[in-house]
């Protein structure tokens, strides 16, 4: 499950490392479609991510670019099930 002196959280039900492993933007969008949220629209290189009586998300898809480890928490925080 979680190795020892990774400072672990739980998330959805399973391990969420508080430094989070590399994630691309198309990786992100999957991640939020399989919890429900849908693309309402793409602004240039960011996908609108939306969900009944949440608020949009914005994704950054930009290639196989990874997205800043600090962008990947954020994101899953505001679209933790509550």
């Amino acid at each position: 499950m979680c190795e020892p002196g990774w400072g672990c959280r739980t998330f959805d039900s399973a391990p969420f490392r508080l430094y989070t492993t590399a994630m691309d933007g198309k990786a992100m969008v999957k991640y939020l479609q399989e919890r429900g949220w849908v693309v309402d629209r793409i602004h240039g290189s960011h996908y609108i991510m939306v969900k009944a009586g949440r608020r949009p998300i914005p994704v950054p898809v930009h290639g196989s670019r990874d997205l800043p480890r600090g962008l990947v928490r954020g994101i899953m925080r505001e679209a933790k099930e509550e």
